[in-house]
């Protein structure tokens, strides 16, 4: 005698598609998800790159004649701002 208990299954969920037509719909559980740690390592990655890209741009010659119009501060700032919320994040759990 086995003791387990009996699970029905779900039916698939159907979706309609833009051309009318009835489809069945993927499982959520298909979808891939990348591990927290490579995606933070993805994001510092790209956030070496740009702030590197920002910083070539500051030395171009033309910097100082255009620096006046280039607006964005605002969006650097608030960049700057939540890089130290990141910062202090890392460093209450224990990084830094």
């Amino acid at each position: 005698m086995v003791d387990a208990e009996i699970v029905e299954e779900s039916k698939p969920r159907k979706v309609i598609g833009s051309d009318g037509k009835s489809y069945t719909a993927k499982p959520a559980a298909n979808l891939h998800r990348r591990s927290l740690p490579d995606a933070f390592l993805k994001a510092v990655g790209d956030l070496d790159r740009d702030a590197a890209r920002l910083v070539r741009l500051t030395e171009d010659d033309c910097f100082h004649t255009h620096a006046a119009n280039l607006g964005g501060r605002e969006d650097i700032q608030r960049a700057a701002d939540a890089l130290h919320t990141v910062l202090d994040a890392l460093a209450e759990a224990g990084n830094g």
